[in-house]
């Protein structure tokens, strides 16, 4: 067996389709979760037009931050142009 020491992921991949939790909590003071700005008047669990990439930060300790798609690819690094996927 070959095998080779890898490092965790600083962060943690989230795609909302609806917004609830620590999303409806940022959404609630800016109308954004993080960093994209949504229309206003949407309530706890509305379904939301279209799924969006939340990441945020894995805690050791605590609570995880919402962080924006910008200071997930600082963290993890860039290894190919950023592309949607359809």
């Amino acid at each position: 067996m070959i095998v080779k020491k890898a490092r965790p992921l600083a962060i943690e991949c989230i795609v909302r389709g609806y917004l609830a939790g620590s999303g409806w909590k940022e959404y609630q003071k800016t109308q954004t979760v993080c960093g994209i700005k949504l229309p206003a008047g949407l309530k706890e669990s509305s379904e939301l037009a279209e799924p969006v990439f939340t990441p945020s930060t894995k805690a050791e300790a605590g609570h995880d931050e919402n962080i924006s798609f910008d200071q997930a690819q600082e963290i993890v690094g860039e290894s190919s142009p950023r592309r949607r996927v359809t």
